[in-house]
Formats: C-alpha cells, structure tokens, sequence
C-alpha cells in the first residue's frame, strides 16, 4: 500500500487546507489539543479562529496486512473547532451562528466545503491519505465564559501506517 503517512502530516494539511481554502491568516487556524478550546485571544486580531483537534482513533483490523512489513490501517478523528472570538456586541446567540457571511454556520458550511471528499496531500501535494476525509458530525454550539463562541466539526480519514516488524526498541 503506498499512502502511508501519520497523524502529524495528516493534521498539518488540514490546517494548510483550511488556510488557503477559507482565505485566513496562517495565525487563524493552529493544531490544539482538546484542553485548549476554548482559546484565549487576549489581543483579539482577528474575529475568528480554527482549531484542528485529534480526538479519537481506531484501527481497522480487517484491513491491516502483513508479509515483514506490516501495514496497520488507523481511522483518525479530528474536530475542526469553529471558534467566534469577537462576539457581536449585545447580540444574540443566535445571532452568532446566523450572520450571513461571518456567522457560525457560514463558516461550518465552508469547512465542510474545504473537507469533506477531500484526498488530504502533504506539503509537497503527495496524497497522505488512504481514504478522502468523511464529514462525521457537528457537535452543538457552545459560548465560554472569555465570551468566545465555539462549535466542533467531526471528520474522519483513514492512513495507513507501515510497521516494519523487524524493528525492536
């Protein structure tokens, strides 16, 4: 199987992806782990924020193959975690999530657009991936005591790992 890769180059091209598909500052979008959502923007340069967030993994063992080399096929999870960091002032939950342009669902809208079906590649636009990324779930819109907004997008996408047995620690 070629396509093998791991969830650090995986995570990286998701972030390049977001980037450039939503037209954000590279400051925007960061790879975080599930204790740093809500973020924390004391400056708040900017009103929005993506989160990519490992969450959840399984291996798939009807797939794994061997023969010396071992290929173990892993489903990565990861949450792309919308985040409004600059609440209207005085306006409405709902009016957070429904702003035509800059609301939270405009933007789930667009990360599901850069996402789903997509064939993840790394920097150099080699496919990383042994399955497109599946749009999973979206969980529910939460605001945080910073005031920030946020709402979690689930994905999924499937690499596989080579695993030379032959290696020993």
């Amino acid at each position: 199987m070629d396509r093998l890769s791991n969830e650090i180059v995986l995570l990286e091209a998701v972030a390049r992806r977001l980037i450039e598909s939503l037209g954000l500052d590279d400051r925007a979008v960061k790879i975080a782990l599930p204790e740093q959502i809500p973020p924390d923007f004391p400056a708040r340069t900017t009103r929005l924020a993506l989160r990519v967030v490992p969450v959840e993994s399984k291996f798939l063992i009807d797939e794994e193959i061997g023969g010396g080399a071992y290929t173990v096929l892993e489903r990565i999870e990861f949450d792309v975690v919308i985040c409004s960091l600059d609440a209207l002032p005085g306006a409405e939950d709902a009016v957070e999530l429904t702003v035509s342009q800059h609301g939270l669902f405009a933007v789930k809208r667009s990360v599901l657009a850069a996402l789903a079906g997509w064939d993840p590649v790394d920097a150099s636009g080699t496919p990383i991936a042994a399955s497109h990324v599946l749009a999973i779930s979206c969980g529910s819109p939460k605001r945080h005591k910073n005031g920030v907004i946020t709402l979690p997008v689930r994905f999924a996408v499937d690499l596989g790992w080579d695993i030379d047995t032959s290696l020993s620690l």
